[in-house]
């Protein structure tokens, strides 16, 4: 408080706090704020709003799914295996990524020509996504570990902390290998035909030896094996791997049919193989499949009410779609009871319910009482538009009560 004789000006400083720099936002207007300078002139109070706009500028980086490791498995001494890492720049700056491991095994991308083991800068555009190719090369039979170390090059500035250490591990192995060893099927329809079959090759350099396919889900898996004739594999079975052999075997999807989860990576399981070669490890393809559909809701699950004889009284209803795919719909009512059509009513008649769960839609049932002591019965009837892709079946109609007072 302060006083500002006539004919003066009183300047005012405001003084921005400092930004994190980690755990920020760079959302607009995220750190502005607003004050209120108030002035008594004469006998009168004034209020002077001020809007203050700050936003935060910089990098926020993220790792696909939140990764924290990666496992390569075994690879045969002298041949490599890769893996890509998504890494997506959240932030409003373009990122300049510095990336570096400790061991000549694990090298990543655009390894420098000094044939050292970091890659030059990784820029990745604001809101855009980006990779590291990180390739495994064993030289002997033993396991490796390392971590991949993220730097923050050319002082561009930080809204949230760098991801900590990726670790990376892996195995050498005696002359067998398993190629590839992570398979993204995508997303798929349900009740629609399913993904494409991939080729897993199992190359033997070594002496003659057998190999066992299992799959993490056993026979819940979303998926099946078939040798290159097309027969199916039997889990836990022992097939030949001969020797300077590479054995082909498919991974075929089953159809994703309802009900079924439509949560990321849903669908996924795990290719075991394992040898009886001497000192081989067991090697691991990951499977990914996520199911595509509406999923409807409707709340709450029944409406009982009563009024007064040809009264209206209102109830409220929502309809929501936690799948991950568009869906239109239809709102019906009904009622048995004969003559009266518009007992229940609906406001509501249809859209458009967008995938993810967060756009629900709501509606008001109208209610007409009936003659004093006479219960009218109904329903209230969701359903989707022909040919729409559903990964669980539309909810139930919903049953409607109305007592006349």
């Amino acid at each position: 408080m302060g006083m500002i004789p006539a004919g003066q000006t009183q300047l005012v400083t405001v003084t921005p706090l400092p930004i994190p720099a980690s755990g920020g936002s760079v959302a607009t207007d995220y750190y502005g704020a607003a004050i209120t300078v108030s002035a008594t002139i004469g006998a009168t109070m004034q209020s002077y709003p001020i809007q203050l706009h700050q936003t935060a500028q910089g990098v926020i980086l993220a790792l696909a799914q939140g990764a924290t490791a990666y496992d390569f498995g075994g690879v045969p001494v002298g041949e490599s295996a890769e893996y890509q890492l998504s890494i997506t720049n959240n932030g409003n700056m373009p990122a300049q990524l510095g990336l570096a491991t400790a061991t000549s095994y694990f090298v990543v991308a655009d390894a420098l020509p000094d044939g050292g083991t970091s890659a030059p800068p990784l820029v990745i555009g604001p809101g855009q996504p980006g990779a590291a190719q990180i390739t495994f090369t064993p030289t002997m039979v033993q396991n490796y570990t390392d971590n991949l170390v993220f730097n923050n090059l050319a002082g561009v500035p930080l809204c949230a902390a760098l991801p900590s250490m990726f670790s990376l591990k892996g195995a050498g192995t005696t002359g067998v290998s398993v190629t590839p060893t992570d398979i993204k099927f995508g997303n798929v329809q349900c009740n629609q035909s399913p993904a494409t079959p991939v080729t897993v090759q199992i190359k033997n350099t070594g002496a003659a030896a057998h190999f066992i396919p299992t799959l993490g889900q056993g026979t819940n898996s979303y998926f099946t094996l078939q040798d290159s004739t097309g027969t199916t594999l039997v889990l836990g079975n022992m097939y030949p791997l001969p020797q300077a052999s590479t054995v082909s075997i498919s991974v075929v999807p089953k159809a994703v049919v309802s009900p079924a989860t439509t949560a990321n990576d849903g669908l996924a399981d795990t290719l075991a193989i394992t040898t009886d070669a001497m000192g081989d490890m067991q090697h691991t393809v990951a499977l990914h499949e996520t199911a595509q559909g509406a999923v409807l809701t409707l709340t709450p699950m029944t409406v009982t009410t009563s009024v007064a004889a040809g009264q209206t009284t209102f109830a409220n209803f929502t309809v929501n779609n936690t799948g991950n795919y568009n869906v239109d719909f239809t709102v019906t009512t009904s009622t048995n009871a004969p003559g009266t059509p518009n007992t229940f009513t609906s406001n509501l008649m249809g859209g458009t319910l967008s995938g993810g769960g967060n756009m629900p839609q709501s509606g008001e049932l109208s209610i007409i009482g009936p003659p004093q002591g006479v219960q009218y019965t109904g329903w209230l009837t969701l359903a989707a538009a022909s040919g729409s892709i559903l990964c669980q079946d539309v909810p139930p109609r919903m049953p409607l009560s109305v007592t006349g007072q």
